[in-house]
């Protein structure tokens, strides 16, 4: 399928049926308008179509009637919105573009809050809160680090949950069965309670149970290994052979989540609401979703992979916060205090091929980190009809990390590195917006954050000395310390040019603050300190409508990033042995310009339809930057990785009563990913291809959902990936070790539910 072909299609025909239906619509009684959605995105509750912002609501139904429980199952549903997915609690968001190459060991562009919580973490490590019992999901587009700090830069994902309700007692049930091709069953079951306490309070709880079988099998052959000439460290000298044993593993990527979610609302007055939550989820994740191109041939017999010991991670998450909101006659007052901890363990397996193993030069690596958040934020935001309106915050933020990074040769398990590392974060910020209305369509908004940023490291190693000789559990003598100060600014003007359509033009900035490199030592290797933040200003002007009795609705906006210092990877020679040392560095710069649109129609009483798109014309670097392995130099012109440069979703509702206590409902989504690459550039300097390059192709997928409602009762039978499509989302060559390891989005897979409510 041809981009240009296909998006014109799909714009061309959307626009026809929308114009036809609509002019027929207006001889008949007419559906409904189209849902207002309030939101609360500037922190405050704004009604959707009047917010100021690119900025798409999903709400909880919705999610309930595409069966979304977790990201990759709504993504495509806002615009601008993608992944580099590594797994279960291995996922790295993208909103418009802003993604380099290698961006493992880059801190996120991208916040994710839970609630008010924020819990943003680094690297391609974001968790995978289970989506039971949510409100709605907001996906705040553009720089949000005026309210939202420094991880917001290109964009805020926020997952609000159903608060206790004070006059009513629920009970609703799930459950959840599906086969997947080339895999086997997944099932998952949901409870969901709510319950008054006194007048005054109530009680919410929701707990669930989610396995999912893997679709990779793990077949090894077996056999007695030596490794080559030139693969070893010279620390290590003459390993014995390794004898291991056939291993034939079906579907050994499952994964399995669980949890339970509190809450309690208290209202002692009508001015004054308290809100507790906690939540805790664990996920056992049995395998890295990697196959081997080479090993699986034609899929005759499944994706298969190659794996010798464990991998996989183990995710635990704990969140707990306490709201306060105060309305008074003036200003309502917000205070949120908030505790989280996750504790994710990670095994990086050795993956066999040939005589040789290829996580590394024939190594595997065990890594883990606990991490503890305690944050605070307390703001006032101004109430009333007024020309001025005006928020007013401060933030406190303190993370400890406690790590450990063990890897070992696998021939004969010499060490190569058992390193431990105490990371300390600690961030304080003021924040702040004042609004101006000099007429009543015109309205004038300044945004403005300071923050306070200090992060220290304190490791204990054993690493190979240039003498050969290991240092066992051997502090850090020369401990990285690292301080910055910030501040990020927003301009933006919005005029009401009626009841049903709003324009607005924005400059808003963004940014991740600097840090150090945890494997840098000094006079040892060539890995340098630190290293800078980089920032990003966001140009944009958006326009939003509705018409037809608000039946039809579009929200669109046209966007430019200038992108400095782009935070990337830098390669330094390994002391220890052949390879590389990656670390964090700054290495050029980027320029972005695109085009997103939103739209909904309500066709008639039964038909309701959505489409997102979103279009790159140029998402490139603007500067050179440092050599790579392998001979390869990003130049400019070079293209941001991973960016599609077209990309939509359409989504067609159908709901029609059959008598009177019984309704059919059925949905298709189709969704088309366009192009995207790996890297920046397909050749080295000397002209040679280079190892690491690999270009995506285009896919669709498609998913249908059909089923019955009667009272409380609602069954739904359901086809994901319809066409079985096997797109390759993520391609690592381990060249010149002959092993390259892909991703894919899940197989075919039908199910269904029945769910229940009280």
């Amino acid at each position: 399928m041809r981009i240009s072909t296909c998006t014109t299609a799909v714009l061309a025909g959307l626009s026809a049926v929308l114009s036809m239906q609509a002019m027929a619509d207006e001889t008949d009684s007419g559906p409904g308008a189209v849902e207002e959605i309030i939101v609360t995105a500037l922190k405050r509750e704004t009604a959707l179509s009047a917010t100021p912002l690119a900025i798409t609501a999903l709400q909880g139904t919705f999610l309930d009637d595409i069966g979304a429980r977790d990201f990759n199952a709504f993504f495509q549903q806002a615009p601008g919105l993608f992944t580099q997915d590594s797994g279960s609690g291995r996922k790295r968001y993208i909103i418009r573009g802003v993604n380099n190459q290698g961006s493992g060991l880059t801190q996120a562009t991208v916040a994710q809050y839970l609630d008010e919580v924020p819990i943003t973490d680094n690297f391609n490590q974001q968790p995978d809160p289970y989506l039971i019992d949510i409100e709605r999901v907001e996906v705040l587009r553009g720089p949000q680090g005026t309210l939202f700090g420094a991880r917001s830069m290109s964009g805020t994902v926020r997952t609000i949950t159903r608060k206790p309700d004070l006059n009513r007692t629920e009970t609703r049930g799930t459950v959840n069965l599906s086969w997947t091709h080339l895999g086997g069953r997944n099932e998952s079951l949901e409870a969901i309670a709510n319950t008054p306490v006194g007048e005054k309070a109530a009680l919410r709880v929701s707990a669930f149970y989610s396995d999912e079988e893997g679709y990779i099998d793990n077949v090894f052959p077996g056999g007695t290994f030596r490794p080559v000439p030139g693969q070893l460290p010279p620390v290590i000298i003459n390993p014995a052979p390794i004898t291991i044993g056939p291993i034939n593993e079906e579907n050994f990527t499952d994964v399995l989540y669980y949890g339970v979610r509190g809450a309690v609302r208290w209202q002692p007055t009508d001015d004054l609401t308290i809100d507790a939550m906690s939540l805790w989820q664990r996920g056992e994740i049995d395998g890295t979703p990697l196959y081997d191109p080479t090993t699986t041939g034609d899929e005759s017999n499944g994706l298969i992979t190659v794996v010798v010991g464990s991998s996989g991670n183990d995710d635990e998450l704990w969140i707990n916060s306490l709201t306060a909101t105060y309305t008074g006659k003036a200003a309502d007052f917000t205070t949120v205090a908030a505790y989280t901890r996750r504790n994710n363990f990670a095994l990086s397996a050795a993956q066999a091929a040939g005589p040789l193993f290829a996580g590394g030069p024939g190594s595997t690596t065990t890594s883990g980190s606990d991490t503890e958040i305690w944050a605070l934020e307390s703001r006032a935001a101004s109430t009333g009809d007024g020309p001025w309106q005006w928020l007013l915050g401060g933030y406190g933020f303190m993370q400890n990390r406690d790590g450990r990074i063990l890897e070992y040769f696998a021939f004969g398990n010499a060490i190569l590195q058992n390193s431990t590392f105490a990371s300390r974060i600690r961030e304080v910020a003021g924040f702040g917006e004042l609004s101006y209305r000099p007429t009543d369509p015109l309205t004038l908004t300044v945004g403005a954050r300071y923050s306070h940023y200090r992060n220290k490291l304190d490791r204990f190693f054993i690493l190979a000395p240039p003498g050969g000789q290991f240092q066992p559990n051997a502090p850090d003598p020369n401990p990285p310390r690292f301080r910055e100060n910030s501040s990020t600014l927003k301009f933006e003007a919005d005029y009401d040019v009626s009841d049903d359509a709003l324009v607005y033009v924005m400059a808003a900035q963004g940014f991740r603050p600097g840090g150090f490199n945890p494997n840098a030592t000094p006079g040892f290797n060539a890995v340098p300190t630190e290293y800078t933040s980089d920032s990003i200003w966001s140009y944009e002007v958006g326009a939003k409508a509705a018409w037809l009795d608000r039946r039809l609705s579009l929200n669109g906006a046209l966007y430019r990033i200038d992108w400095d210092d782009i935070q990337g990877e830098g390669f330094a020679p390994n002391p220890t042995g052949p390879g590389t040392l990656t670390y964090t560095t700054n290495i050029s710069s980027a320029r972005i310009y695109g085009l997103q649109e939103d739209s909904q129609a309500r066709l008639t009483q039964e038909w309701h339809n959505n489409m997102t798109l979103n279009h790159f014309f140029k998402a490139e670097l603007l500067e050179p930057a440092p050599a790579q392995p392998g001979g390869l130099m990003p130049l400019p012109g070079d293209d941001l990785p991973f960016n599609p440069t077209w990309s939509f979703n359409v989504g067609v509702d159908y709901r029609a009563p059959i008598s009177r206590d019984l309704e059919a409902f059925a949905r298709l989504d189709w969704a088309y990913v366009g192009p995207r690459i790996t890297g920046f550039r397909p050749l080295t300097i000397t002209g040679a291809p280079f190892s690491g390059y690999f270009d995506f192709k285009s896919y669709d997928t498609v998913n249908l959902r059909a089923g019955l409602a009667s009272g409380p009762w609602r069954f739904s039978a359901y086809v994901n990936n319809l066409a079985d499509m096997r797109p390759v989302t993520q391609n690592r060559n381990f060249a010149p070790f002959p092993v390259t390891l892909r991703n894919t989005i899940k197989p075919r897979t039908i199910g269904f539910s029945l769910a229940t409510g009280l």
